[in-house]
């Protein structure tokens, strides 16, 4: 009855006209669902490492930051999970910012699957990227130290990442791709995880957006026709076996093979 919403109920709990205390073994909203059990609770039950985000891309270089920022997240349980009430959050050196994920339709990650939650969901604004959820005022830093993360309402973290600018891959129009072997809550704290993406998506951008990443480790089987670094290229294809004895004769460069002769420091047309 909303007549009684606030007001003890008779089993203890609070009367609420929708569930919002998950943790009391009360059916506050008298729809027969107790706590997690009931859909009004989904994002407040999501537990620690439940949800881990798998690849960042925080500077592309085909369009701005402002419209191709986006990240990736996969469920590691065995059930579905809506991420609808999940704050997004960064934290840089500009201070927090944060997104509260609202939409009238689930939006959900399967087992294993992965989802992309982007600045924007037009590809031809943001690169060519599938965006499954498009969030606002929530930017990454290029340069400086960041944090980029999920957590619940409450203030429950479900996976961040704290991406340091010294020891975490660095370079424009590459995503951070976290090793495929890698994919947990734990694993995804550790910079030596992540590596420079490996595959375009769009004409300068690489990444894996809404894919599994291949391997940081690079291929070094280039005769056995087998795709060991789960990058979509085979030995001699795959860019790791440019210099193997079977795809090329050239050699690898060694010190002093190659010398720098002229040198444009300030043309004076363009900039």
């Amino acid at each position: 009855d909303p007549e009684c919403n606030g007001q003890t109920g008779p089993g203890g709990g609070t009367c609420q006209s929708t569930e919002a205390a998950c943790t009391d073994n009360y059916d506050n909203d008298g729809d027969g669902n107790t706590d997690c059990s009931d859909s009004d609770c989904a994002a407040a039950c999501i537990t620690p490492g439940a949800i881990v985000i798998t690849e960042i891309m925080k500077d592309p270089n085909v369009v701005a930051d402002g419209s191709g920022e986006w990240f990736e997240v996969t469920n590691t349980t065995s059930a579905p999970i809506d991420l609808r009430g999940l704050v997004i959050y960064s934290n840089s050196s500009n201070g927090e910012e944060t997104h509260v994920i609202a939409s009238a339709n689930p939006v959900t990650v399967a087992p294993g699957a992965f989802l992309v939650l982007g600045i924007s969901g037009d590809p031809l604004a943001n690169g060519n990227v599938t965006v499954n959820y498009v969030y606002t005022t929530v930017t990454l830093a290029n340069t400086t130290d960041d944090v980029i993360g999920l957590r619940t309402a409450g203030g429950t973290i479900i996976d961040a990442v704290s991406i340091s600018a010294t020891t975490f891959p660095n370079f424009a129009g590459m995503s951070l791709s976290l090793d495929r072997n890698q994919t947990n809550a734990t694993a995804n704290d550790n910079a030596a995880n992540w590596c420079p993406a490996k595959k375009k998506y769009n004409t300068y951008d690489m990444g894996s957006p809404g894919a599994a990443n291949p391997l940081c480790a690079p291929e070094t089987n280039c005769n056995n026709t087998t795709d060991d670094d789960f990058d979509g290229d085979v030995d001699c294809a795959d860019f790791d076996c440019a210099n193997a004895s079977n795809c090329s004769t050239a050699q690898a460069p060694q010190p002093g093979d190659l010398i720098v002769t002229e040198i444009m420091a300030n043309p004076g047309v363009g900039t």
